[in-house]
């Protein structure tokens, strides 16, 4: 996967970069930031971002359903960019990804926080919360 669309078993995928120094693009490291349609509904994956994103970086994202949010790393991204990128893309569905011991806290920035009692859900464009909403398992 790169910058771009990219084809994963017919997947199309768009790989958009983000830089630890937004200044100085490719110095200090490169982090790329997937998003994807499927069943009707958009995913982002967020990877290891340490900054808000930018107008271009929004734009070449597009609309989010479902976001996949670093919590607890890297330790450059604190709750507040957090909770400024999920404003920024407007998820419908924030689930955190990373050191489960920071989720709680990040979780407890939301008005909405869904706790399924299993391991696993299906989720579908139909059942999405209207307002955004933190899933913690």
């Amino acid at each position: 996967m790169g910058i771009g669309t990219n084809n994963a078993a017919g997947l199309r995928i768009r790989g958009v970069p983000t830089y630890k120094n937004p200044d100085r693009e490719g110095e200090g490291g490169m982090n790329l930031v997937f998003a994807w349609s499927l069943e009707g509904m958009r995913f982002c994956f967020l990877g290891n971002i340490e900054n808000p994103l930018t107008p271009w970086q929004i734009q070449q994202i597009g609309p989010v359903d479902v976001l996949f949010v670093p919590v607890g790393l890297p330790s450059g991204l604190t709750d507040v960019s957090r909770r400024t990128i999920a404003a920024q893309l407007s998820p419908r569905l924030i689930v955190p990804m990373g050191r489960p011991e920071a989720f709680p806290a990040f979780a407890s920035q939301f008005p909405k926080v869904f706790r399924p009692r299993k391991p696993s859900i299906l989720i579908s464009k139909e059942i999405l919360p209207v307002e955004p909403m933190v899933l913690l398992f």
